[in-house]
């Protein structure tokens, strides 16, 4: 007689509870691979960017106010520091470092003030130092030409002044000096690459200047301290 035979296990409990244990030493196992893989260990690379700090300086912007600008003119530059948070950064007691990509071009001084001195296209930069690193921030100025600059003018001088102050030509072009019998001189300040020769104390005479290279020419009077004038040669 043949009895069917029932298999019991004498202690279910434990067998669950192995089963949950390999259960979980697998998962430990995934998790284990899968933080490997973030260190390096794989070919996935999880990387977490530090959450932004308020009031340390991530963004410069720079604003020209005229843009395009004649050779000889004048704007301004400004910036705004924003944080990681968008928040606009006070830069009170920070030094803001001014910078032109072409001082042949523009120059801009330390407050942010921009003189177009040639022509064409250049780049005025703003930088903030934030702790070991260095935020900048760019804005591009484009100065032109003037339109239908002469080629001849002609300055005259009284005792303390030069009529007008300030004369266009293209260049090339040439500027007549009309002294009186008051002597006057007349000295380039500062001597640029294409500056013409001073003129030295000289009275009643008519004395030229030409101009082969495009520039902003400052001149002075060094016998009456502050009469002063300036050239333009535009292309």
């Amino acid at each position: 007689m043949t009895h069917g035979i029932q298999w019991r296990d004498a202690k279910p409990n434990v067998r669950a509870r192995s089963i949950s244990g390999v259960v979980a030493v697998r998962a430990a196992i995934a998790l284990g691979a899968l933080a490997l893989a973030s260190c390096g260990g794989g070919s996935d690379t999880v990387v977490v960017p530090p959450a932004p700090v308020p009031g340390v300086i991530t963004t410069i912007t720079t604003t020209i106010t005229d843009s395009p600008l004649e050779i000889g003119q004048g704007t301004a530059a400004s910036i705004v520091a924003t944080d990681g948070l968008g928040t606009n950064v006070r830069l009170a007691g920070r030094t803001v470092t001014w910078a032109s990509s072409n001082r042949a071009i523009a120059t801009v001084q330390t407050n942010g003030n921009i003189s177009g001195v040639g022509v064409g296209t250049v780049n005025i930069s703003a930088s903030v130092a934030e702790g070991s690193k260095t935020i900048t921030g760019t804005a591009p100025l484009v100065v032109t030409a003037i339109a239908n600059a002469p080629l001849f003018a002609d300055v005259g001088m009284q005792p303390q002044l030069f009529i007008p102050f300030q004369t266009v030509v293209k260049v090339g072009g040439t500027v007549r000096y009309f002294f009186t019998p008051i002597d006057h001189n007349l000295i380039w300040s500062p001597r640029l690459p294409g500056s013409p020769s001073d003129i030295l104390v000289t009275r009643n005479a008519v004395v030229s200047r030409t101009f082969p290279t495009v520039g902003v020419y400052n001149f002075e009077c060094t016998v009456h301290p502050g009469m002063s004038g300036v050239v333009i040669v535009s292309p």
